[in-house]
């Protein structure tokens, strides 16, 4: 016990000893300022705490690091999600230009898609950055839009693309075309809509086929053979059947309106699709007359008797129609060319070296003449002359003009006498028109 009490006294002296003579309650520098003096009377908790200091300071010095490695990702975060905004922001801005583009084209006057509108609509359509989702969206509200300005051909078009980029749109694009047609308060924008609605895989109510059949009656008691031939068939389709006695009543009536009115062709047309048991031969005879006489007023002398062969001896049908064949053929040049062109065939073929054959010209004469064989007849002939040169069986080059006469067309006018058809070949157009203009009479 003595020996082990003098060992501490001893470690107590030599501690003493090399201590400084600072105050041991502070820190020592040497060592590091965070470390505490150690207790001379407690080594062991003196070597702890030295250890317990040196432990937390490691820790903090991690817990530094680690937040400034949290802080460079967080700015790095920061830096790729502010990109990638202003990446969505600007994709955004250049759909919503595409957008207000097909809403101005829409506002404009046109009427029918503009390159413009072609390009900006496809553009949104074929966006890739923009989800199909968004695009039926703005799709199904341009359409709503341009149907509100009556732009069928626009809104048809967009309500379409709406549908094929999002399917559930359809039964929206349904009901919203099915309520525009319900209120609908022109006839044309009624069958407009049952079209398109029909399209979209839907069956017109009964309500809705009642009026498409009223409008295609009040077509035919307007005299609109035009419209009304437009859309008939198209309302067949559609599903829309008419009553065919009461159909064939209204179409007999604005027939016959229309030839009281003198409006000849309209009558004509009426009549063609006629289906019923009247009888109207002999006014379907004085319309075509008339109309002849009208084509022949407008030069169209070959429509002229092509209807007016058909009614042979009715009025002046027979001496209009010569008249109208003589005129057509003085200035038929086309076949002229064509017997031209038949003789020179014949000529190259004649010649010992076909292949020599150089044409420096050709010229032809359109003849009418009237002869009387059996009976009077108004005759055409083209008097032919071709100008050339070739090689003869010597191999020399010669010149020479080759003349022929080839028949044209050949009318009979022998119902006439002479004098009668040289003065109906004599006529001028409105001298003959004139003329078969009062047989009306």
């Amino acid at each position: 016990m003595i020996v082990k009490e003098n060992n501490v006294q001893n470690e107590a002296v030599q501690l003493e000893e090399t201590l400084p003579e600072q105050n041991l309650g502070e820190k020592n520098a040497e060592i590091h300022e965070n470390i505490p003096v150690a207790d001379v009377n407690n080594i062991d908790t003196q070597s702890e705490a030295y250890f317990e200091a040196v432990k937390k300071l490691e820790a903090e010095k991690k817990d530094k690091k680690k937040k400034i490695f949290i802080s460079v990702l967080l700015a790095i975060a920061i830096i790729i999600v502010s990109g990638f905004v202003i990446s969505l922001i600007s994709e955004q801005i250049a759909f919503n230009k595409q957008v207000d583009t097909v809403s101005a084209e829409i506002e404009s006057t046109g009427h029918g898609y503009t390159k413009t509108y072609k390009k900006a609509v496809d553009a949104m359509d074929k966006d890739q950055n923009i989800s199909d989702k968004k695009k039926a969206k703005e799709f199904f509200i341009l359409g709503k839009k341009a149907d509100e300005l009556k732009k069928s051909f626009y809104s048809e078009d967009l309500f379409n693309r709406c549908i094929e980029k999002n399917e559930s749109y359809k039964e929206k694009v349904q009901e919203y075309v099915y309520n525009a047609m319900s209120s609908a308060e022109k006839n044309e924008e009624v069958l407009t809509y049952a079209e398109y609605y029909v399209s979209l895989g839907k069956t017109l109510d009964e309500t809705t086929k009642e009026k498409i059949s009223l409008y295609l009656y009040e077509l035919i008691d307007n005299g609109s053979f035009g419209k009304y031939s437009a859309n008939i068939k198209l309302c067949e389709e559609l599903g829309v059947k008419l009553n065919e006695e009461e159909l064939n009543e209204k179409i007999y009536n604005a027939a016959m309106k229309e030839y009281n009115a003198k409006e000849y062709k309209d009558a004509y047309a009426w009549f063609g699709i006629y289906t019923g048991n009247k009888e109207f031969a002999d006014v379907l005879k004085d319309i075509k007359y008339n109309i002849s006489i009208t084509y022949v007023e407008n030069d169209n002398d070959v429509k002229a008797y092509e209807l007016l062969e058909e009614l042979g001896d009715y009025k002046y049908s027979k001496e209009l129609c010569l008249w109208a064949k003589v005129k057509e053929s003085k200035y038929d040049y086309e076949s002229a060319r064509k017997a031209v062109e038949n003789v020179r065939k014949v000529l190259k073929y004649r010649l010992k070296n076909p292949y020599s054959y150089i044409e420096s010209s050709s010229t032809y004469d359109i003849d009418m003449r009237i002869f009387d064989y059996s009976g009077l007849e108004v005759d055409f002939d083209y008097d032919i002359k071709i100008y050339y040169s070739a090689t003869n069986s010597f191999g020399a080059r010669i010149s020479d003009t080759y003349s022929e006469s080839v028949s044209g067309p050949t009318f009979s006018a022998n119902w006439m006498e002479r004098e009668e058809l040289e003065e109906l070949l004599d006529m001028t157009r409105s001298e003959v028109v004139e003329k078969a203009k009062g047989f009306n009479k």
